[in-house]
């Protein structure tokens, strides 16, 4: 990644930070993103886990904005690009349909975030202006990642608006534990420990109801390929191109860590395991990558050459009466925390 791009006046940066096990994660500036995650695998050979761009201008492309990114101010889509709050409406951007996708145009994923860097951790912060793309605010973000000996990058997400608002953060790293380039993902071994997920409609927007797991193709609460029933017949399937579905943890908002996912990659032998105090986790499994960008290691981003594991809350919650809604403001602060475990 080039050093010093300039962007909207301002420097986007690379930054690394590392531990004594050889595993070295590398951020940017813009959008607050992993560009690179590099673990040792089995026979510890030092891997990157995740795609990502070769320089930070091709970070700012339309095609693919989400690599490695933190998105924001919420995440997954919001129905007819609206919202209300105290009987006041507001009105978003629409870019996906008729509905508003990971907070608009910007989002979080394209703003330059300030930066300070510790031995072993990295804290991005925003001030996200009042009624950007719609939302209220404004609203002071912070993103800490924290790399520990144990080969765990902690992730912890703060939240503060002067107006109440609705929050729901996450960061978008696409995962191919066999090494970025090398296939895709459908030989990977998964375990989700979640029985039901949110089903969506036709337009990818949420219906608002649950679908149990249990005898469908969804079903992950044991090991087992991420392709092995990607193709089935099932209507949530085609609708989603593919897994593009919350997994519920739980329908609380509280600080429990929970053990959510396993993803282990079938050639590397290196284990990804995901904590997390959020309610639940979108596996997305790159059903829109059609080779649009070359990527970092001068691949292209093929067809599920890579999938996401979006730890975050309901999406569209605001609007759905049967899922859990929370309004956040100076006094209810967000707070959201995942760990990935690499081994």
């Amino acid at each position: 990644m080039h050093i010093h791009f300039t962007h909207e006046n301002q420097f986007i940066d690379l930054y690394t930070i590392s531990n004594s096990n050889g595993m070295t994660v590398q951020f940017t500036n813009l959008g607050a993103r992993i560009v690179s995650l590099i673990v040792p695998d089995s026979e510890n050979n030092l891997t990157d886990v995740v795609i990502g761009m070769q320089t930070a201008e091709e970070y700012l492309s339309k095609d693919e904005p989400y690599y490695g990114t933190i998105i924001g101010p919420f995440t997954g889509r919001i129905s007819n690009a609206q919202f209300k709050i105290k009987d006041k409406t507001y009105q978003l951007i629409k870019n996906n349909g008729e509905n508003t996708l990971h907070g608009g145009h910007k989002g979080l994923h394209f703003a330059i975030w300030s930066t300070s860097l510790e031995e072993n951790k990295i804290i991005f912060r925003y001030q996200y202006p009042h009624l950007e793309e719609g939302f209220p605010g404004p609203i002071h973000f912070e993103v800490h990642y924290t790399l520990t000996e144990k080969n765990e990058l902690i992730l912890e997400y703060f939240g503060d608006s002067e107006n109440d608002t609705i929050i729901n953060l996450t960061n978008h790293s696409y995962f191919n534990l066999n090494g970025a380039g090398n296939g895709t993902i459908l030989e990977h071994n998964l375990q989700i420990n979640s029985s039901q997920i949110t089903t969506l409609n036709a337009d990818y927007s949420l219906s608002g109801d649950f679908l149990k797991v249990e005898n469908s193709p969804f079903d992950f609460r044991n090991f087992k390929k991420v392709g092995e029933s990607i193709n089935d017949n099932h209507e949530q399937l085609i609708f989603g191109n593919g897994y593009d579905h919350f997994y519920v943890l739980k329908q609380t908002f509280d600080e429990t860590l929970n053990h959510a996912v396993t993803l282990k990659g079938n050639l590397s032998g290196i284990e990804l395991n995901v904590y997390t105090t959020a309610q639940g986790v979108l596996l997305y499994t790159g059903n829109f990558m059609s080779d649009k960008v070359t990527l970092k290691n001068e691949t292209t981003d093929g067809f599920r050459t890579a999938l996401c594991l979006e730890t975050q809350n309901f999406s569209d919650s605001i609007n759905q009466p049967n899922f859990p809604q929370k309004i956040y403001n100076s006094e209810e602060k967000y707070y959201s925390k995942t760990v990935f475990e690499f081994s």
